[in-house]
């Protein structure tokens, strides 16, 4: 199910149309889409990743059970209050209304939990969740005594990255400098940081000679065989430096 989360106040929803990383977007880039944390109605607030879709697309010819993976899927759907004056153009509320009452719209949701009010800008170094998104039809909430308010519905576009880093000024990557790997089969973990915050899970980790040790992703490493002179190479996007290499002990 898609994650739903207790409000503490401290949340705020964007609206952004353009993105050219999206497992690090700049502050300029988020700071340019609307900010829609005002219009939103915490009921029925839901964002966020759930189990990926199997695949099982397969000619004759393909082994049995053979069954992939599908793209990373996550459910968006998001309640907005109506503007009462339909003539206020300059109204967040109006403003949602205009943007999603049509469907088939393509941009990013991007959200920030827990770090700022939702008043203020995106800063470098803060966490977001970007989720890249169409629009679906939207549909009027009048029931009860609340607020009229309308639900529009996202359909996932493939592209999820879920507490992220927003980019950082010219910082590098921080990873351990060597890494040692006793035994064959010994497993090894490296923990990596960009301005300070953990970014372990979303970095990517390259081994120079796969045949002496492999990566199994979050940051773990584990020996093949000895060797000398193996290299892990760490990457993330929120930093703006280089690359780093870590040296594998292996005797």
């Amino acid at each position: 199910m898609p994650t739903r989360q207790i409000s503490n106040g401290n949340v705020t929803v964007w609206w952004v149309t353009s993105i050219a990383t999206p497992a690090s977007p700049t502050p300029a880039e988020i700071n340019a889409g609307i900010n829609l944390s005002a219009a939103i109605a915490w009921n029925n607030f839901e964002l966020g990743s759930t189990g990926s879709a199997d695949v099982d697309d397969r000619s004759i010819v393909d082994a049995g059970n053979s069954v992939s993976r599908g793209f990373p899927d996550f459910g968006a759907t998001l309640d907005f209050f109506r503007e009462a004056n339909m003539a206020d153009t300059a109204s967040i509320y109006q403003q949602a209304f205009t943007l999603f009452k049509t469907p088939g719209i393509y941009g990013y949701l991007v959200v920030r939990y827990g770090q700022a009010l939702p008043t203020a800008v995106a800063a470098a170094g803060e966490y977001v969740s970007v989720y890249y998104v169409q629009t679906d039809v939207f549909s009027d909430d009048t029931e009860g005594d609340d607020s009229v308010k309308f639900e529009v519905t996202y359909l996932p576009q493939g592209v999820l990255f879920e507490h992220t880093l927003v980019k950082t000024a010219v910082v590098p990557i921080s990873a351990p400098t060597t890494l040692s790997l006793a035994t064959n089969g010994a497993i090894g973990k490296l923990k990596i940081t960009v301005s300070g915050k953990d970014v372990t899970s979303g970095a990517t980790y390259t081994v120079s000679d796969p045949t002496k040790a492999i990566s199994k992703g979050n940051g773990i490493i584990q020996r093949v065989a000895a060797g000398t002179g193996v290299t892990v190479t760490v990457s993330h996007p929120a930093a703006t430096g280089s690359s780093t290499a870590v040296t594998l002990t292996m005797p």
